[in-house]
């Protein structure tokens, strides 16, 4: 029925229909805004709905063609789904900067203004030990996102458990909980460059396997792709590419 619907909709060469788009809460409300933006200002005509999820619940939205398109972080099945890189984002480890710890660590330090700065690119910024944050609280994702499958594998990498840990839904939240001195969270360079460099927390570089990840905009795999889908995909991929030549192509 969806195909059908979408296959429908091209015949009208995009003067009408609706395209359905789906994210995690920060990302609908700050990554996607000039996506829809710049799409609603070329076609108008084409109904755009978004709906917010967490990310155990998008993937299977888009199985169930429930909506058309997702922009998440997470890794996307390539049997299930057909998904393509928008841009890197970093993991840095938020700590609130009334902690005294931090006098202790100045040389590894970063506050907002140096990540947006992308301090924590420079080959010199070194990265922290998290061990020695052991005994604080740490603000964690529920199971089933993409960073509690990392931090959990950086707490088995560096053999430590916190002693206190609170579980949150949103990404979002834990970075403003972190800076309202509450407890330490890991957080992406997205996160922070999309919410101006907002002081309250001091940021430090870690060292762990996944600590860059992909943004992607995907779609299921198997179904048709419709001219709005297309076009959707190819200006995210405008807008948001860092690096031109590493875009894929959809069928």
């Amino acid at each position: 029925q969806k195909n059908l619907e979408s296959y429908l909709q091209d015949y009208t060469d995009m003067k009408t229909g609706t395209l359905m788009l789906a994210a995690p809460q920060f990302f609908a409300s700050y990554f996607m805004a000039p996506l829809i933006s710049r799409f609603d200002s070329l076609y108008p005509g084409i109904q755009l709905q978004v709906n917010e999820a967490s990310t155990p619940e998008l993937q299977q939205k888009l199985l169930d063609s429930e909506v058309d398109l997702v922009i998440d972080s997470s890794t996307f099945d390539d049997k299930l789904f057909r998904s393509y890189p928008l841009r890197e984002e970093h993991i840095l480890l938020a700590v609130p900067e009334q902690y005294e710890i931090n006098r202790h660590l100045m040389e590894y330090r970063m506050t907002a203004r140096d990540v947006c700065e992308d301090a924590y690119k420079n080959p010199d910024c070194k990265p922290v030990n998290p061990i020695i944050f052991r005994e604080f609280t740490f603000l964690l994702l529920h199971k089933g996102h993409n960073m509690n499958t990392f931090a959990n594998g950086l707490f088995e990498q560096y053999h430590f458990t916190p002693k206190r840990t609170l579980y949150l839904d949103q990404l979002m939240t834990s970075y403003n909980l972190v800076k309202q001195q509450i407890g330490m969270a890991f957080v992406s360079d997205t996160v922070i460059k999309r919410t101006s460099g907002e002081p309250g927390a001091y940021l430090y570089k870690v060292q762990a396997p996944n600590v860059c990840r992909h943004i992607y905009i995907a779609h299921k795999k198997n179904r048709y792709i419709s001219k709005a889908m297309r076009e959707f995909i190819r200006l995210s991929q405008q807008i948001y590419q860092e690096n031109p030549y590493t875009a894929q192509r959809f069928v």
